[in-house]
C-alpha cells in the first residue's frame, strides 16, 4: 500500500542549503508535512525538504561515466529536470551542486510507502496534479506507475532496475520488463554496460572504474575494493568481510535462491561482471547472508539436444558490428538450465558461455564472433556435446533486423 503525498519537487534555495539531485534522487516538499510521519521509518527521520529515493531504478553515481560521451549520470538527472519541468542556470559539474535555476520549483506528488534507514523517502514520482487526494492509501496499478518519472527513466534506458523486496510483484514485472526491452535495443546506458553477464567489465584502476558504466551497486563497492586492491580475486571475499556495510541478501526470481550480492558477482584477474542481469533478482533487508552457498539450490536440467535451441540472430546490426551482434537461445524445457561450461560457436571462432537459463525463458547473448554477413553457422554445445545448430544464407541478412534461425 502506498500513501499519495502532495507537494513540490525542490532543486535550489536562494541564499539556503545547496542541493545535489541526481537521476534517483530529489528534494520534496510535501504540502502537509505529516503525511511523512504515516510512512514506514526504518532508521532516522526526513530532512526538510525530504529527500526521496526512487523506487525500483538507481542512477550511475555522480562520479561514474567520467569523460563517456554521453555520461548518463549527467543524463539521467537532466531527464528528471525535463519531465518535472525543472531547470538549472548553473551547476557545479563535479559533484551535481545547484548554484542556481530559472525554475527552482514544480508542483507533483508522490506514492510513497516507506522511509529508508538514512530518512529518505522511497516511492514513485510524478509531474503535476495529483489524481488522488492528499494522503490517500493507494494499491497502484502498473499502468498507473507506468505514468512515473520513476517509470519513464528505466523505459528509456537512463538507469538501471534495482529490486527490493518491498516492491510488488506487478510492478517488478512492469520494471524488468522495461528494462529488458531497453538492454535488447541498446537504449541509453544499455550501448555502453559493461560489467554484464555477457560484457565483464576489464578494471586494472580507479581511473578505469570512474569511466564506466556498470551497475551502481556493483561500481559503489569497486570504488573502495579498489584502493587496495589491484585484482578481483578477493572480491567476494571482501564484499563478506563486512556484511553490514558491503554485502546485501538477495533472491534469484528464476528459482527463489537465495544468496547474497557476494553470490552475484565473479571476479578473475582485472575483469569482473554481474552473473545474472539486474532485474532477476530482487535485494532483501536485513542482515546478509554469509555463505549462501550452502543453502539447498533448485535442480537444473541435465540438457539433452534440442533441449536449448538457437532461435535467432542479429547478423548485421545498424552501424558499428562489434559490441551489438546478439545470438538469441530458448530453453524449451520446465526446469532452469545452467550454461557455465557451454560454448557458441560459429565458422571462426568460438564463445564461453554463462548463466542460468530459466525454463521456458530466452536469453540474448551479445556475441564476439563476428559474424559472417555472407551466410554462417552457429553451434551450440554444453560440457556433454552438441546440443542445437542452425545456419543462415546472405541473403537472408537483412541491416538492423534480426533473423530467425531456420533448422538444419
Amino acid at each position: 500500500m502506498y500513501i499519495a503525498i502532495h507537494g513540490q519537487f525542490v532543486i535550489h534555495r536562494p541564499g539556503g542549503s545547496s542541493y545535489q539531485p541526481d537521476g534517483d534522487t530529489l528534494r520534496f516538499e510535501p504540502r502537509d508535512p505529516g503525511q511523512l510521519g504515516r510512512l514506514n521509518r526504518l532508521g532516522a527521520r526526513p530532512d526538510s525538504p525530504a529527500s526521496v529515493r526512487f523506487e525500483a531504478i538507481d542512477a550511475l553515481e555522480k562520479d561514474q561515466a567520467r569523460g563517456q560521451d554521453p555520461n548518463f549520470a549527467a543524463r539521467a538527472r537532466d531527464e528528471v529536470f525535463r519531465q518535472l519541468g525543472l531547470g538549472q542556470v548553473a551547476l557545479d559539474v563535479d559533484d551535481f551542486t545547484v548554484n542556481s535555476a530559472d525554475r527552482a520549483t514544480a508542483p507533483g506528488y508522490l506514492l510513497a510507502h516507506s522511509l529508508d534507514k538514512y530518512g529518505r523517502v522511497i516511492g514513485f514520482v510524478f509531474q503535476g496534479a495529483s489524481p488522488y487526494a492528499d494522503g490517500a492509501l493507494v494499491t497502484p496499478t502498473p499502468e498507473q506507475i507506468g505514468e512515473s518519472v520513476n517509470f519513464s527513466l528505466a523505459s528509456g534506458g537512463f538507469v538501471y532496475p534495482t529490486f527490493y523486496g518491498t516492491l510488488p510483484p506487478d510492478l517488478r514485472q512492469l520494471f524488468s520488463a522495461a528494462s529488458r526491452q531497453a538492454r535488447t535495443e541498446r537504449r541509453g546506458l544499455w550501448s555502453l554496460a559493461v560489467g554484464t553477464p555477457e560484457q565483464p567489465a576489464h578494471i586494472r584502476s580507479l581511473e578505469e572504474l570512474r569511466s564506466l558504466t556498470l551497475f551502481p551497486t556493483l561500481h559503489r563497492r569497486l570504488d573502495d575494493y579498489l584502493k587496495d586492491h589491484s585484482d578481483f580475486g578477493q572480491l567476494r571475499t571482501w564484499i563478506r568481510e563486512r556484511p553490514d556495510e558491503r554485502n546485501k541478501t538477495a533472491m534469484l526470481l528464476a528459482t527463489g535462491q537465495v544468496t547474497d550480492l557476494a553470490g552475484l558477482v565473479s571476479g578473475v584477474g582485472s575483469s569482473v561482471r554481474l552473473t545474472v542481469e539486474p532485474e532477476e533478482f530482487v535485494f532483501i533487508d536485513g542482515p546478509a547472508i554469509e555463505v549462501p552457498i550452502d543453502l539447498p539450490k533448485p535442480p537444473l536440467e541435465v540438457a539433452q539436444a534440442g533441449d536449448v535451441v538457437i532461435i535467432a540472430a542479429l547478423v548485421n546490426p545498424a552501424g558499428a558490428d562489434r559490441g551489438a551482434e546478439r545470438i538469441t537461445l530458448l530453453n524449451t524445457t520446465g526446469r532452469p538450465v545452467d550454461l557455465a561450461g557451454w560454448q557458441v560457436a560459429d565458422n571462426r571462432r568460438k564463445q564461453d558461455l554463462s548463466g542460468i537459463l530459466g525454463a521456458g525463458d530466452v536469453m540474448q547473448i551479445v556475441t564476439s564472433l563476428e559474424l559472417g554477413n555472407d551466410g554462417d553457422h552457429l553451434v551450440l554445445s554444453s560440457p556433454k556435446g552438441e546440443v542445437d545448430r542452425a545456419a543462415y544464407t546472405k541473403e537472408q541478412v537483412r541491416e538492423g533486423r534480426t533473423l530467425l534461425l531456420a533448422r538444419p
